[in-house]
């Protein structure tokens, strides 16, 4: 046997060793975020979006990744023939991915003996020729729309519509965020990118359709404040005021301090009778020109694991209302989800943003958000050898095979 040969297998039985003991270890990965769902310990606090957020924050993995984990852990126990092979390390984690994505519950067992010799690209197009299951019938309701403010504060709504209807107010929730994606595409990294939620996209429609109603952005005019919140000071004390949305309801303080902490603040001097004495001219709270320096020198927000570059909001570390100055080292790039999500307690800021690596962010438990510290490697364990034998690589024809 040549040195080419001999190199050539012993590589091919390493190899295919290697990766049975990765797919192993894959599925008792799977297995530990499985336990996180059914309990929901990935949402103790400290900002975390999701479970996948938290899987990547906790692993290091890219969102990609973390989020097909997420998707096979939320299927654990549907699809228990093609797991036990997947725990055994004889299908691989891209394949069970796609099983987990796209296969239905009754075709188990026929993807557990043919998944293991096709190859990635052969699974896809096998899958993609599973026959569409039979809609079942449905009872049309009746037409409704409701909205209004919860006994928390919250506005709520929620609209029920028939096709047709929903179909337009659909369409324009969808233009609504490709307009937003299309604003937020400029970022060189599209990893990067901020995420464009539906909220963003309501949220943005509804700006739209009042720029359309109002009169002054008709005539070319500036357009009129939106969500006004009206904040009482009393100016012979150092007490923090009261704050309400205007004609709604009373905010509490972590969500008044959100709102006054990036804002355009406009005073309004009242005497002891009530009456109106002054009017200040609307002013940010931070200029424009300090803000530039901020988002240059954060290049997006700063919470750990969040990538969103553009649309940030500039925060205090030391609350305006606790005497924080509007100065570089006390601000802060900050995405609007983490933002509110500081200010209402979820997690806290402390440090020096001005240094590499000087800014410190700990949940409401205390302990440090950050990236992952793996400790030293150990040997894997395996309830039972890891088998794994790489798929036939032939020609798929449809003619070998044919769904019951």
């Amino acid at each position: 046997m040549s040195r080419q040969e001999r190199v050539g297998a012993e590589a091919e039985a390493r190899l295919t060793t290697l990766v049975g003991q990765i797919n192993c270890l894959t599925a008792q990965v799977v297995d530990v975020i499985a336990e996180v769902l059914d309990a929901e310990a990935w949402a103790p606090g400290g900002g975390v979006r999701s479970p996948e957020h938290w899987v990547a924050w906790r692993t290091g993995l890219s969102p990609a990744r973390a989020a097909a984990l997420v998707a096979m852990a939320r299927r654990k126990g549907e699809l228990p023939k093609c797991e036990a092979l997947f725990a055994a390390g004889s299908l691989t984690e891209d394949a069970m991915r796609v099983i987990a994505a796209k296969a239905p519950v009754e075709r188990d067992g026929e993807l557990a003996e043919l998944a293991p010799v096709l190859l990635h690209t052969q699974l896809g197009r096998v899958l993609a020729s599973l026959p569409d299951q039979a809609p079942k019938p449905r009872v049309e309701p009746d037409r409704m729309v409701t909205f209004g403010f919860r006994n928390d504060g919250w506005w709520e709504g929620h609209q029920l519509l028939p096709p047709d209807e929903g179909a337009l107010a659909q369409r324009a929730l969808e233009s609504s965020r490709n307009e937003l994606f299309d604003d937020r595409s400029g970022d060189a990294d599209p990893a990067a990118r901020g995420r464009v939620t539906w909220g963003d996209a309501f949220v943005h429609l509804c700006e739209v359709g009042l720029d359309g109603l109002d009169p002054a952005t008709r005539r070319g005019e500036a357009r009129g404040e939106r969500a006004q919140v009206l904040v009482h000071l009393d100016g012979r004390s150092d007490g923090d005021g009261s704050a309400r949305i205007h004609l709604g309801p009373l905010l509490p303080d972590r969500l008044r301090r959100y709102l006054c902490c990036d804002a355009k603040v406009r005073a309004v001097i009242e005497g002891r009778d009530g009456a109106v004495l002054g009017i200040s001219p609307l002013a940010a709270t931070v200029n424009p020109r300090l803000r530039a320096v901020i988002e240059q020198r954060d290049q997006g927000c700063r919470y750990p694991g969040c990538s969103q570059r553009r649309w940030v909001q500039v925060h205090h570390i030391v609350h305006r209302e606790d005497g924080g100055l509007t100065v570089s080292v006390n601000l802060v790039s900050l995405c609007p989800f983490h933002h509110r999500l500081h200010h209402l307690g979820a997690f806290e800021i402390s440090g020096d943003p001005e240094a590499l690596g000087g800014l410190q962010f700990t949940d409401h438990q205390g302990r440090g958000i950050g990236p992952p510290r793996f400790g030293p490697v150990a040997p894997p364990h395996f309830e039972a050898e890891p088998t794994f034998c790489p798929p036939l690589g032939e020609r798929l024809e449809s003619r070998w095979f044919s769904w019951n």
